[in-house]
């Protein structure tokens, strides 16, 4: 099993670090953050499969920090932690939190690796129901932090993922049929061969599968540009996963 990677969100250090240190010895991978803000610039660059959010912060609360997560990822675990049990807490759940727990003696370690463990199966169930096929996805970027991060989203929905660094390197993988994808998430600014030439002449080779431009831009003429030549959608970065997700299904709804 792929090892899991998990977020800590906590603005006291000693929190932090012993949280830290126990989750390690559990064979997590672990990052920590001091703020809801700190944690949600986190977030832009990796992808944890659970976050655990303390409820008592300076300026940016547990809960506020909750629904800016969930506005981009709803399918994150979340577990809030509180040093007391309040109105709020009790209807989390609502708000899209997994599960949460007091801080203090009510809380046993194996209570929490417990809350911890099922999360992560609620999760691993959740996509098995949610994908019952397993869908190609060719990430093509020349940035590699964008590869990591998309591919862990993508992975984590049921989707199987190969990678590409240039577009001359994705019309390789087409070529060959090395790997033959359902969607093609394309970068429309990369050296060499750029996103909209590397669709020209995907579309060259394969008039079916779906392309999805991705740009950073904030240009919308470039979007356009991508959709009159062949894509079926473009994307912003910084990355909506809500938006991605919805927009490589409707591919499968065109069928």
């Amino acid at each position: 099993m792929p090892e899991k990677n998990i977020l800590v969100v906590d603005d006291e250090p000693y929190i932090r670090d012993m949280l830290y240190q126990l989750l390690t010895k559990k064979g997590y991978r672990v990052n920590t953050a001091p703020s809801g803000a700190t944690a949600l610039e986190f977030l832009k660059q990796d992808l944890p499969d659970l976050v655990i959010l303390d409820q008592n912060m300076p300026k940016m609360n547990g809960l506020e920090t909750l629904k800016l997560i969930r506005q981009s990822d709803k399918e994150i675990g979340i577990v809030v932690l509180s040093g007391y049990v309040t109105d709020d807490l009790k209807s989390a759940s609502e708000m899209g939190v997994d599960d949460f727990l007091t801080k203090g003696k009510d809380t046993s370690a194996q209570l929490f690796f417990q809350s911890i463990e099922n999360v992560l199966k609620r999760q691993e169930t959740a996509v098995r129901k949610q994908f019952n096929r397993v869908s190609k996805i060719l990430v093509v970027d020349d940035e590699t932090s964008v590869h990591v991060l998309l591919s862990k989203f993508l992975i984590r929905s049921g989707f199987k993922i190969e990678a590409a660094l240039s577009g001359q390197e994705a019309l390789e993988i087409l070529r060959t049929k090395a790997f033959q994808p359902d969607v093609i998430l394309l970068d429309i600014k990369m050296p060499g061969m750029d996103g909209l030439v590397t669709l020209r002449e995907i579309r060259k080779i394969d008039k079916e599968v779906g392309v999805i431009i991705m740009t950073g831009s904030g240009d919308e003429s470039l979007g356009f540009q991508a959709l009159n030549s062949g894509a079926y959608e473009y994307i912003m970065k910084p990355f909506n996963f809500d938006y991605l997700e919805l927009a490589i299904l409707s591919k499968f709804c065109m069928k």
